[in-house]
Formats: C-alpha cells, sequence, structure tokens
C-alpha cells in the first residue's frame, strides 16, 4: 500500500512510496488518474481529508493543492464522502455548479452530462438518492473529471551504494559499470563515493559493480542483491597493500580528526571552514535537523580519521590484486598504528602491511550525544505533518494540548539505539554486531590481554540506554532497527495527549466526538492519518506502525 507521493508538474509523474520500501511512477496519462483522485478534489482548508498520502499543484500558477490518494478506491471512497457531507442538501446541479463553477470549467454542459449518464433530474437532491443514483451520478463526475490511464513503472526497492577504500576514505569521482541481467550502465560516484539510487525493479535481484580502471579496464568490486528494503552497501573497493617497515612509531591523528568537540561560540559554519568541508556535510554525516542549533561540548563527526607516523610517513597507496591473508605475529614494535593489521604476503612470504578501518570509538554514554532526534513537528515529512497539525488542531479547539517527545529520527541513531538495547539487555553478542555506514562505534571492549570484556561491553551499552531514555525492565519497551521505525522517515510521533476524556473533538469528517475513553481519541487520530500504535503507549504513525 503506498503511503506517501510526491508530484513532479514539469514531468507530470507521481512518484509513490509503499511502506515495504518500494517505489513506483505513474507517469503520463490524466492528472485524475496519476494522483488516484477520480473526483479531483482539493486540499480542505479546515481538515486532512482522510487517506490522503499528498498533494499536487496542478498549474504554476494555482492556489489548489489536489489531493493524491493510494489507489483509485479510496479517491472514489472520498470523493463519494465529500458529495454527502457538504452537497447532501443540493440539487445536482446545484451541487455541480459548486463543485465545478463557471470561472473554471462549462458547468451546463457538466450538468447536462452528469444528469444524463445518470439519469436522474438536475433539481433531485443529492441526499435524497438512491444508492444505485448516487453512484451513478459519482461516476459520472469521474467520468466528466477525466480518467485517461497512462504508464505504470514499478522502480522497486532502492539501494543505496557507497563505496569506500581500505582506509576508509570515500572512493570518490571514480567510474563504476553497474551491471545485471537486466541493464548494463556507466556511472560515477560522487565526492562522498555515493554512486545514484540503484531500483532493483529496474536492475533485476543481482547487481555487480565493477571499476573501470581505465578505458574499459573493468575490475569487478563486488554484488548484491537488490531485493531487500531500502539499505546502504558498502563495499570495500579494492585492496591497497603498503609494504612493512623495520620500525613503526607513535602514531598521532592530525590534521582532520575524526570528532569535534563544539566550544562556546562556535556555529556550523566556522566549523564547517576550520575543517575544509561544508555545512551541509556537517549536517548530514550528524544527522543534525537543525544547523543552526548546536551547542558546547556536542561531539561532532567531521570526516574519517587519518592514520600517519610522526617519521617514515604512509608511501602513496598502490592498487594490488593480492588478497590479504590471515593475520599472523610479525616482529615489530609494540606500539602499533591504529588501524593498520601486519600480514605476509601469501605469495612471497614477506611481511606487508595493509591499512584497514579507521579508528573505531568504543562504546558508551558519549554517543547518546550523537545523530540528535529531533521532537519538532516542522521535521515531520509534508504528508505527514499536515495531517498532524490537523489533529492537533482539533485537540487544541477542544482545550486538549499534546506534549511532543520525538519525531523525526536519524537511521544511525536507531542503529546506535537497538543495538546499545539488544547488548544491554544480552540478545546479543556485541562482536556480532554489524557494522552501519557513518558510525564508527567499537561495541566490543576488552581486557589488558586484548579478550573482549562481556562485562564491560555490556555495561556501556546499558549507560547508552539510560541516556536514550529505553527501558531495560518494561516488556513494552520496543526498538526498532534502522530503517524499519517510520521515525527514520518522518513519518511517526511519540506523544504524551494528556486530560482527554470527556471532552468533544472534531474528527477529518466534520463529526463532533465525545471522548469517552482512549478508543475514541484513537479513532479521531485514524481520521486525520495519526494511527496509534498498540505496541507502544505513546507512539502514533501515517500506518501505526
Amino acid at each position: 500500500m503506498f503511503v506517501n507521493a510526491t508530484y513532479d508538474r514539469d514531468r507530470k509523474t507521481v512518484h509513490y512510496f509503499d511502506e515495504d520500501g518500494s517505489e513506483t511512477l505513474y507517469i503520463g496519462g490524466s492528472f485524475a488518474w496519476r494522483t488516484n483522485n477520480p473526483g479531483n478534489l482539493t486540499k480542505p482548508g479546515s481538515y486532512v481529508m482522510d487517506a490522503a498520502i499528498g498533494y499536487a499543484q496542478r498549474t504554476s500558477g494555482s492556489k489548489s493543492l489536489f489531493v493524491i490518494f493510494p489507489d483509485r478506491a479510496s479517491g472514489q471512497l472520498a470523493h463519494q464522502r465529500l458529495l454527502k457531507r457538504v452537497y447532501g442538501n443540493s440539487t445536482v446541479k446545484g451541487m455541480i455548479s459548486k463543485y465545478a463553477p463557471s470561472s473554471e470549467n462549462n458547468t451546463d454542459a457538466y450538468v447536462s452530462f452528469v444528469t444524463e449518464k445518470a439519469g436522474v433530474s438536475p433539481e433531485d437532491i443529492i441526499g435524497s438518492l438512491g444508492e444505485d443514483k448516487f453512484g451513478a451520478v459519482s461516476a459520472a463526475m469521474e467520468q466528466q473529471e477525466g480518467n485517461v490511464p497512462g504508464v505504470i513503472k514499478q522502480l522497486g526497492k532502492p539501494v543505496q551504494v557507497q563505496l569506500r577504500d581500505k582506509l576508509n576514505q570515500p572512493f570518490a569521482s571514480q567510474k563504476i559499470h553497474v551491471k545485471s541481467a537486466s541493464d548494463n550502465f556507466a556511472t560515477e560516484t560522487d565526492e562522498n563515493g555515493d554512486l545514484p539510487w540503484i531500483f532493483s525493479g529496474l536492475l533485476g535481484r543481482e547487481v555487480s559493480l565493477y571499476y573501470d580502471r581505465e578505458q574499459g579496464d573493468l575490475e569487478k568490486i563486488g554484488s548484491f542483491t537488490a531485493d531487500g528494503a531500502a539499505s546502504a552497501y558498502t563495499f570495500g573497493s579494492p585492496y591497497y597493500l603498503l609494504s612493512a617497515r623495520p620500525r613503526v612509531h607513535q602514531t598521532e591523528l592530525v590534521a582532520h580528526p575524526a570528532m569535534h568537540v563544539v566550544r562556546a561560540g562556535e556555529t556550523l559554519s566556522s566549523i564547517a571552514a576550520k575543517y575544509g568541508t561544508s555545512v551541509d556535510t556537517l549536517v548530514r554525516i550528524n544527522g543534525l535537523a537543525n544547523a543552526d542549533h548546536i551547542y558546547a561540548r556536542q561531539h561532532l563527526r567531521v570526516r574519517a580519521a587519518h592514520a600517519v607516523t610522526q617519521s617514515n610517513p604512509l608511501p602513496k597507496a598502490r592498487p594490488s590484486t593480492v588478497k590479504p591473508a590471515s593475520p599472523v605475529r610479525v616482529a615489530v614494535a609494540d606500539q602499533r598504528e591504529v588501524g593498520v593489521v601486519h600480514q605476509r604476503n601469501p605469495e612471497s612470504g614477506h611481511p606487508q602491511t595493509l591499512v584497514s578501518s579507521p579508528t573505531l570509538e568504543l562504546s558508551g554514554a558519549i554517543w547518546c550525544d550523537r545523530f540528535k532526534g529531533s521532537q519538532s513537528v516542522d521535521t515531520l515529512n509534508p504528508a505527514f505533518k499536515s495531517c498532524v497539525e490537523a489533529f492537533f488542531a482539533a485537540l487544541k479547539v477542544a482545550g486538549i494540548q499534546p506534549v511532543v517527545n520525538a519525531t523525526f529520527r536519524p537511521a544511525e541513531r536507531s542503529y546506535l539505539m537497538y543495538h546499545a538495547f539488544q547488548i544491554a539487555k544480552g540478545t546479543v553478542s556485541p562482536d556480532k554486531v554489524e557494522r552501519f555506514t557513518g558510525v564508527d562505534i567499537d561495541w566490543v571492549h576488552r581486557t589488558a590481554d586484548g579478550e573482549m570484556d562481556l562485562d564491560a561491553s555490556r555495561k556501556a551499552a546499558t549507560h547508552m540506554c539510560n541516556g536514550f531514555g529505553l527501558r531495560l525492565n518494561s516488556s513494552r519497551q520496543k526498538v526498532g532497527r534502522p530503517w524499519s521505525s517510520r521515525h527514520n522517515y518522518g513519518a511517526a510521533i511519540d506523544m504524551n495527549i494528556p486530560d482527554f476524556t470527556g471532552k468533544n473533538v472534531q474528527d477529518a469528517h466534520g463529526d463532533e466526538i465525545a471522548i469517552k475513553s482512549f478508543a475514541d481519541l484513537k479513532a479521531i487520530g485514524q481520521s486525520y492519518g495519526v494511527r496509534f500504535f498498540p505496541v507502544e503507549t505513546m507512539h502514533w504513525s501515517d500506518n501505526g506502525r
């Protein structure tokens, strides 16, 4: 079922988003067909129309926003409800005169078409028509509004692929070939090593990536299965091997540390200038909801750290096709470089140094200040935001003031919350947690001899749970995986709604409901498109999950 939609007026295309992560395009055809809005209903000013998942501006000069529905049946039902509720006491002619005013339509021709098709009189009262006649009037109006099918293109589920080298640096501005059974095309990574979105519906299930070294010399990077929910894949692009040196000196992190601790008076602009990056990049990699809201002692990621030595700096990395062997002990100094694994070349037996991942930061309460979520309704996606605002407006009229606890939550924060909860509960071992792009956390705390310290790892995870406000001893506490929560899509809100019993609240259909129980409140919220999730005590979303 589609849960959100956007409209591209220039391309005459509606982009639909399914609750399972799939995406679909409705291209061409009539406007009513593209929007699943057979009655061409516009957005009401006083409430959110039931089942609306988006809005479309039909022309550049139009002040009206037309409703986008998840399917034609929903659009038809909304049309019929509108006719009965708004025009129930009007004649057929009077209804059409208001519904399709002469300033925008040939109203007389509209009336003649509908009455002839439906077999009714222009003076018949809408509310007095039998179901058959009423249905015929509705169908004739839909036909008059136009329903010319266009093209439906199933994009499938989008996959974001990021390529990073063995220094964990972006494999930026590199030519990449994407191959599958259905298509084969060349593209290029951006400055962050990201490829354009890849859609399973266009490429098929199995997708392979190749690095174009020069003039068609393709080296396979890896393959993946593009049939999961919207995901992010990170491939270690070609290995970079460096010759071992007889002595490794003390490592220091220079030039560009991975984290910056905000000082009083600093702005995101000044921090970006200091590290040679942009405000947009800092907002993106830290999951900030507002570029103007940072605070002293806040930890911000600025980019991955670069490890260099005080003497014998690393030589320029060169590509190699030699596959790394299992780590073995090599006679070098005790102090080794951060993120460096010493190995032997499996063919020559000579020692080599494989530069691997960057320094990871141990888990603990400090991570609770990273990738902050939001409590603002403004950070919700536009479709759900309008639903929430309409629901809140109705509650406010009745003297009810909701207390918002959470709205948008970055996927990185969901990753931290989910795995901290699992580790603290003992559900998963810290060394079994998968990595998440952009979150350089080490869940494994170790003893002096390098063995995993399970107690310390769980204790750190417990501190994180406390910082996140997670109730470890509550059976009702649920924590979703990243991208499984509607919070990650700006389509959920956690809130308390106090003192609602005994109040009269108008639902989205214009009916005034006397609230006797929480069930009444849930029904009113659902009429506005804000659905309660029964598994959690405060969670409301666009689809009730």
